[in-house]
């Protein structure tokens, strides 16, 4: 978990090693819970996204459980992802990430 200051990123590492031959899956469950210094501005999200890959490791949003998350994923790797979640400006909140899945333990890092 982190708190953060307006739009955030997940970096993951560790995950399963990707060797091209076979497709891997993980599950990433996200809640978070923000607000802006006005109270004008709150959002909740609590969404699941999907970790797959053949070769490099990608994110996307597989169930948006409460509100809609917007993501986008880079630095793509066989072993991680960071995964960038865009919240309104100025909001300053909380976040609690959870990985599933895996022969290794995941290693996350959340920035702001």
């Amino acid at each position: 978990s982190a708190t953060t200051a307006g739009d955030f990123t997940i970096t993951l590492s560790n995950l399963t090693t990707l060797n091209g031959a076979n497709w891997r899956e993980h599950g990433l469950l996200m809640y978070y819970m923000g607000v802006d210094g006005s109270l004008a501005n709150s959002t909740t999200l609590f969404t699941s996204i999907r970790l797959r890959g053949l070769n490099t490791w990608d994110a996307t949003v597989q169930s948006n459980i409460i509100s809609t998350a917007t993501i986008s994923a880079s630095s793509k790797t066989t072993t991680g992802v960071t995964i960038t979640v865009d919240v309104p400006d100025n909001n300053n909140g909380t976040v609690f990430v959870l990985c599933l899945g895996g022969n290794n333990t995941p290693n996350i890092s959340i920035s702001a």
